[in-house]
This record gives structure tokens, C-alpha cells and sequence, in this order.
């Protein structure tokens, strides 16, 4: 089937009329008479732009999160007994599973405890996930079923059984007791959220999802592989591949998987690493310790053993890798390890995500090494509010975004579900530079409009050597589109956060209508 979107306002391009089909743009100009369409879009003066790219999230975790409690809006204690109340006497859910509370953002200022758990209901496993993902609190039931007996205080690994706080590795431990999901579940929760990502213009993630929601990682690929031949996938998925142990990844590379191997919709991508924790948790690693929490610099989730090893062997197998560091310590790391093991004249895309805690002699390694940066300005609107007091003189360097873009490759994304996919808040953030309060946070890193939108498209597919049809709006690439009601390189910046989405197109069907979904 032909169809044409036509009286657009096409980004990139000087035309006003697009003609394509399920498999690529065939044509891009004014005069479409010469094609037999069988549908028009009229885009009415709107503008379109590629399909976005959200190149760092947890699709299957997203939808986890969206089947069960959201609290990300919930001003105190009472908002979330209210929640979790409604699960309290529901026999279809035997665990109670909430994420998204930042006690920064409530009355109380502080993160509810195991008892006040227990008050709620002590007959039903809870567990409340910080919406960063790196501190869980556990009522005593939750604990004693994930077999959480005694403090524990190391590295990456922490467990306080009297307030029932979990962080970083042992959460994992945790997600081991929960009720396992099969391969038909998986599947429905990553077409879920790969729904809900359509509504934001999303076409593609990076996506960590092989342990988000299971210990195992076959169920999680098994479920992708199977949408993919089916072709029920709405989003591309580039996977971020996951791994709770070392023979678990030998395991993987064993069964001829390793980068690259996939189609059009789902892909395996690089290694992905965590090598510490976040900011909002105070457990990002840090080269001193928080302005605010003095008896701490945060933590390693990885000795320089174990990073070593998945490095080498990554490299070994021609598989990239993604590493997750926020602070300062841990970049140091992950870098000073990379010098050990890299290849010169490697061409593989190897990336940090998050990048977000640097001083400048750590910018210049980051370039000269050209390593990828995923990056997420989404989170200058909550992180600018405590990034001064929480990381003093560290500050005046980091979230250095326009620096790393214009001297290495430089792609966006949201993490969701910490934060929504909210890719115009994203573009907003990048080049407004402007926290919740508004106010800036080191503006001279703010990225042009042109930059920001780049970050979230042809940036992403980057990191993939599969030959160049996605990312931008030309002939012989995919119809990946989405149509915004405004023109963002020609409105005043303070208005991009005011942008809508009106449709999105996913190989060339409408997969989200703006006034057809409502």
C-alpha cells in the first residue's frame, strides 16, 4: 500500500510531501501526482520528523511498572497506603509491587519504613522500588520470602533488615522471590509499554530488559524473539544485554549470540554493565564523599576484577559495551579498565550510560577514547535541584552534554520507567537547561534545538553497524515518523515543552493517533 503524508513541514528537508510504504520512504517533494496513493495523511502545516529513539530505557520494565502500582505522583505517606491498599485484599496479585516514590518530593522527606509496611498489610509480600531503581523497601513478609535474614554492608550489595531497605545488588536477590513470569506474560507487558511509547513519537529504544523483571534471561529473549518474527514489535528494540553473573554472559556468547545478531525489530546490542548506583540514592560513586551524607561516597556494584572480565571477554566476542556510571569514582574505573583491555583500531561502538558526574580531565579521556554517551537530560529537571548539595564542587563539570556532543557521539534517552519517555521534555531539558524550580543548571553544557532532536534520532542508530535506513527523513530509509504540532527549530525555546504529539508511524502504519486514541 502507498500512502503519502502531504502539507508537512518535514524536518531536514525544503519539501512539504512524503510517499511511502511499508518497507521505506520512496519519494520526498511537492508533486505526488506521478504515484497511484492509496492513503493521504494531511499533516495540515505540522511537522515531521524520524521516528524518535530513545536510546537508553527498560522496555520490559516499563510495562512491568505500568501493570502495577505507580507512585511517582505521590505527595506522602498517605497517597501511597492509599495504592497499596488496593492490592491488600486482590487474590490475583499474591506480591504487592510498587516503584516510583522519591522522598525528596514528599511531605515526610524520608522513605517509608519496613513497619509502616507491615501496618499495611503483613499477610502479602510489598515491595516499593525508588524511582531510580537502586534503593527497595521490604515489609517483613517481602524479606523473609527473598530469605533476607541479616544485615548486610558491602559493596554493590547492602541489606538493613530493620528498616527493610534493599540497595543495588541485593534488589536482585529480591526479584528472585517474586512470582515468575512466562514467556506469554513477558510479551505482554513489553507490547504494553512499546504502546505507551508510541504516544510519546517513540520507533526505537536501547533496552536493558534480559533481568529487569526475572533472574533468568531466557524467558525475556525468547518473548522478543517471537514478537519479532511475529512482527508485533512497534518499537525497534536494540538490547541492551544484561547479565547477573559472568558464565551467564559465557552462557549467551556460547549460544551464538553476540552484537548485532537480530532483524530490523529486535537486535542484540552492547554489554551492559551497572557500575554503581544513582544520585538521588547517594549511591553513585563518587571520588569524595557527598556534600550531604559525609559518611559516604556511594559504591562500586562491580570489583575491577569482574570488570575486567566482562570487558575482555566482550571485546573478545566483537561485542561493545554500555556501562552504567554516574559518579566521578566509578568513571575512573570503568576508563582506567578500558585502557588495560582496549583493542586499538576497534571499531566497535563502546559506551557509557549516564555520564554524569565529571571533571574535566575525565572529558578529555571520554573523547580521546571516542567512547559512545548515552546520555538522559531529562534528568536536569529533578537532579538540578540537589546536585550542588549533594555533590559540591563536582557540580560545575558534570551533566557536561554539549561538550561530549560536539566532540564524540552523543544519543538521548529517558531510562524509563525512572523517568517517562517523555522525549519533547527531553529536547526541552537539553537546551533549556532549567531544573523543575527553574532554575539553570551550568547552561554553557545547554544543546542547540538541531543537537537536542539529532540526540533522540539519527544519533541512536550510531551505536549499530547494520547498514544507515533509520534516523532521518530521506529516500530508501524506513517510514519511521512522528507528527508534532509545532516546528521546534522555529518556535521560542520556552515553548518546546508545550509540543504535542499527533501521530506516530512505525513501518509505515499509523501506530498512534493523537485524537483517534484519546
Amino acid at each position: 500500500m502507498i500512502k503519502a503524508i502531504i502539507n508537512a513541514n518535514i524536518y531536514g528537508s525544503e519539501f512539504h510531501n512524503i510517499v511511502f510504504d511499508e518497507k521505506s520512504i520512496i519519494y520526498i517533494g511537492d508533486d505526488i501526482s506521478k504515484f497511484q496513493v492509496d492513503e493521504t495523511i494531511d499533516a495540515c502545516k505540522m511537522s515531521v520528523y524520524p521516528g524518535f529513539y530513545d536510546s537508553h530505557m527498560h522496555l520490559l520494565g516499563f510495562g512491568f511498572y505500568l501493570a502495577n502500582l505507580d507512585l511517582k505522583d505521590c505527595k506522602n505517606f498517605d497517597d501511597i497506603k492509599k495504592i497499596l491498599l488496593t492490592r491488600v485484599n486482590d487474590d490475583k496479585y499474591p506480591w504487592i509491587i510498587a516503584r516510583g516514590f522519591n522522598e525528596d518530593k514528599l511531605e515526610e522527606k524520608r522513605i517509608i519504613t519496613k513497619q509502616e509496611l507491615d501496618e499495611i498489610c503483613d499477610s502479602k509480600p510489598i515491595c516499593l522500588t525508588r524511582c531510580c531503581g537502586h534503593i527497595m523497601v521490604c515489609n517483613s513478609k517481602a524479606l523473609q520470602r527473598s530469605g533476607m535474614e541479616n544485615d548486610v554492608e558491602a559493596d554493590g550489595y547492602v541489606i538493613n533488615i530493620n528498616s527493610g531497605i534493599v540497595k543495588e545488588n541485593a534488589i536482585e536477590d529480591v526479584k528472585m522471590a517474586w512470582p515468575l513470569a512466562d514467556v506469554k506474560t513477558i510479551s505482554e507487558y513489553i507490547l504494553l509499554a512499546c504502546k505507551k511509547c508510541n504516544e510519546y513519537g517513540i520507533t526505537a529504544v536501547g533496552s536493558d530488559d534480559f533481568i529487569s523483571i526475572t533472574s533468568e534471561y531466557d524467558e525475556v529473549l525468547e518473548a522478543f524473539e517471537k514478537l519479532a518474527f511475529q512482527q508485533k514489535l512497534t518499537v525497534r528494540v536494540n538490547e541492551q544485554a544484561h547479565f547477573n553473573t559472568i558464565e551467564d554472559f559465557q552462557r549467551f556468547l556460547h549460544d551464538g549470540y553476540t552484537y548485532d545478531v537480530g532483524n530490523d525489530y529486535f537486535r542484540i546490542g552492547p554489554l551492559k554493565l551497572i557500575m554503581d548506583g544513582s544520585l538521588g540514592a547517594r549511591t553513585a560513586y563518587l571520588s569524595k564523599n557527598y556534600a550531604d551524607a559525609p559518611n559516604t561516597n556511594g559504591f562500586n556494584c562491580l570489583s575491577p576484577k569482574e570488570l575486567e572480565a566482562y570487558m575482555t571477554l566482550a571485546q573478545y566476542y566483537n561485542m561493545p559495551f554500555a556501562i552504567h556510571v554516574i559518579g566521578d569514582k566509578a568513571l575512573d574505573m570503568v576508563l582506567d579498565t578500558y585502557d588495560k583491555i582496549k583493542i586499538e583500531n576497534n571499531i566497535l561502538p563502546n559506551g557509557l550510560v549516564h555520564v554524569q558526574i565529571t571533571r574535566k580531565d575525565q572529558l578529555k579521556r571520554i573523547i580521546d577514547n571516542k567512547l559512545h554517551c548515552y546520555i538522559q537530560s531529562i534528568f536536569i529537571d529533578y537532579d538540578g535541584t540537589i546536585l550542588k548539595e549533594r555533590v559540591g564542587d563536582l557540580a560545575k563539570n558534570s551533566y557536561a552534554f554539549k561538550t561530549l556532543y560536539e566532540n564524540t557521539n552523543v544519543s538521548n534517552g529517558s531510562d524509563c520507567p525512572v523517568e517517562m519517555p517523555d522525549v519533547i521534555k527531553g529536547i526541552d531539558k537539553a537546551v533549556n537547561r532549567k531544573d523543575v524550580n527553574g532554575n539553570l543548571v551550568n547552561e554553557d553544557e545547554a544543546l542547540s534545538v538541531k543537537q537536542a532532536i539529532d540526540s533522540f534520532t539519527i544519533n541512536g542508530y550510531k551505536i549499530s553497524l547494520e547498514d544507515g535506513d533509520k534516523g532521518k527523513i530521506a529516500v530508501g530509509y524506513k517510514p519511521d515518523l512522528v507528527i508534532l504540532d509545532q516546528d521546534l527549530e522555529n518556535i521560542p525555546k520556552d515553548k518546546i515543552i508545550d509540543t504535542k504529539v499527533i501521530m506516530t508511524i512505525f513501518d509505515g502504519e499509523v501506530v498512534y493517533d493523537r485524537y483517534q486514541n484519546k
